[in-house]
C-alpha cells in the first residue's frame, strides 16, 4: 500500500495506526514534510519505507518492487489453531468459542493470540505490551 501520511482528513497517521491494527499489509508512507524526523516518525509508526515528496516514479515503483519481494506473513506458526471448544483464525482475525464467533477488538485478538502462542506461561504487562506491538507491526521481539 502506498499511503499519504500528509491527509487532513482522516489522518494520513490515523490511517497508518488502523491498518497496523488489522494487517501487516506492506506499507510505503509518503510525506510533503522534509527531514530526519518525519521519516523516523513514520518508520516508527508502521511504514515498512518512508519517502519525502516530492518523489521521481521509477524510485517509488523500485521501492514498491523491494517491499513486494518481503515476506507478508512473517509469523511461522500456524494460521489456524483449534481444540475442542477454541477455535483461532489468525488470518482473518477471527475466533470461535464453542461454534459460535466472538467478536474482538483489533488489541484482544492481539493479547489472546499471544497468550495462546505462549502455553502455561505467565505474561507480564511489559511482555503482553511488546508482543502485540509486534503482531501489530510485523516486528520481531529481542
Amino acid at each position: 500500500m502506498v499511503l499519504n501520511l500528509g491527509l487532513s482528513d482522516p489522518n494520513g497517521w490515523t490511517i497508518l495506526s488502523a491498518i497496523r491494527e488489522l494487517s501487516d499489509v506492506p506499507v510505503l508512507g509518503l510525506s510533503s514534510l522534509d527531514g530526519e524526523m518525519e521519516v523516523v516518525k513514520g518508520l516508527r509508526c508502521g511504514a515498512d519505507d518512508f519517502m519525502t515528496t516530492p518523489v521521481g516514479r521509477q524510485e517509488v515503483l523500485a521501492r514498491i518492487e523491494s517491499l513486494l519481494r518481503r515476506p507478508i506473513g512473517r509469523d511461522q506458526t500456524p494460521s489456524i489453531l483449534a481444540d475442542d471448544l477454541l477455535r483461532i483464525d489468525k488470518r482473518r482475525h477471527r475466533v470461535e468459542v464453542i461454534g459460535r464467533e466472538v467478536e474482538l477488538t483489533p488489541i484482544e485478538f492481539r493479547m489472546l493470540t499471544a497468550f495462546v502462542d505462549h502455553p502455561g506461561q505467565a505474561l507480564t504487562h511489559r511482555q503482553l505490551l511488546e508482543m502485540a506491538w509486534a503482531m501489530a507491526t510485523g516486528r520481531k521481539i529481542k
